[in-house]
């Protein structure tokens, strides 16, 4: 997936512009059967009303219907614009120097381009602010995670960082607020993998134990610690001795404590679907309490990339989660 700018002046808008290079077995076949085949979210006929539309370019140019694939043909799929949902375009440079950025991300913005989600991006906005066509997110959050993220300018400093948080030098700690009452700290030691047998793919579970459960599991291991409780809840720091998928909210989840405003790990399995169909109930939204999820990335210590000096960066507790604990 790549990118480029709409039009001179103005707001930068990036296009989203899908390419792939032609390899074997697709060599000596049509475009059309390439694209029917291997991108079937259009149907054939689609397809070449896109090429006729001048859509798909071949090498660069205009694609023809009748186009027969070489080895090592670029073929480009210039996507319409769509209309993406609203997103908190407030973030927040904490640093800024020549090889990195430290940037604290609102609760409703994505990291970089999925679904729906590409001019609406922590990935976009920083590249029409920085005019800088590649960054290289080290951390990355969930769209609803607020908190710190790590962004470096080079793949030689992305590189650098990455073997930091692969041997432990980079220390990770968020702040969540989960239901319930989560008295005395723990140290959760176990196994991610897919939940068995669940209605929605991207779940995924957390096993406590030293051995696999599963081929496919791997280990997870996180420490928390409680810091208040207010009513029927607690604010709880976790610092990550792993950096999993999902690896906090899953593995809160297990614990009977799942983060508030979870729609995929809280204690309603139905919510995550009713979400995603549009059709959250007044009761739901009493349930979860917030419009996205209580977990906040709060504070990223590594070593930087180009000095070596140690950093160490905190982001608060944004307002409306201290407003929820009653502060």
């Amino acid at each position: 997936m790549g990118a480029s700018r709409a039009r001179a002046g103005g707001p930068r808008i990036m296009k989203r512009i899908a390419k792939t290079r032609i390899r074997t077995p697709w060599a000596g076949r049509t475009l059309l059967d390439m694209l029917g085949t291997r991108f079937p979210y259009h149907s054939r006929a689609g397809w070449a009303d896109l090429v006729e539309r001048g859509d798909v370019l071949l090498n660069g140019v205009p694609a023809q219907v009748g186009d027969v694939l070489r080895q090592d043909d670029e073929v480009e799929y210039r996507v319409p614009d769509l209309p993406e949902p609203p997103v908190d375009m407030h973030f927040q440079v904490l640093l800024e120097d020549d090889a990195l950025l430290l940037v604290d991300k609102p609760g409703n913005l994505p990291c970089h381009p999925a679904g729906r989600f590409f001019n609406h991006t922590l990935w976009a906005l920083l590249r029409a602010r920085l005019h800088q066509p590649t960054l290289h997110f080290v951390s990355r959050l969930d769209r609803e995670t607020s908190g710190i993220v790590l962004v470096t300018r080079t793949p030689n400093a992305a590189t650098h960082c990455q073997r930091q948080a692969r041997g432990g030098r980079m220390r990770k700690e968020y702040l969540a607020i989960v239901e319930g009452t989560f008295d005395h700290p723990c140290h959760a030691r176990g196994w991610i993998l897919p939940e068995p047998a669940g209605a929605i793919r991207r779940k995924l579970c957390f096993v406590p134990g030293e051995e696999a459960p599963a081929p496919t599991a791997a280990r997870a291991e996180t420490w928390f610690e409680p810091l208040r409780t207010a009513r029927d809840l607690t604010l709880i720091r976790a610092r990550l001795g792993t950096g999993r998928t999902h690896q906090i909210r899953c593995t809160l989840a297990a614990l009977g404590t799942p983060v508030v405003g979870d729609k995929l790990y809280g204690r309603d399995a139905g919510l995550y679907l009713r979400y995603i169909h549009a059709t959250l109930t007044a009761d739901d939204r009493r349930t979860l309490r917030l419009d996205r999820q209580a977990l906040h990335a709060s504070r990223l210590a590594f070593d930087h990339p180009a000095t070596g000096r140690r950093m160490d960066v905190a982001s608060p507790l944004p307002a409306p989660l201290t407003k929820l604990l009653g502060t």
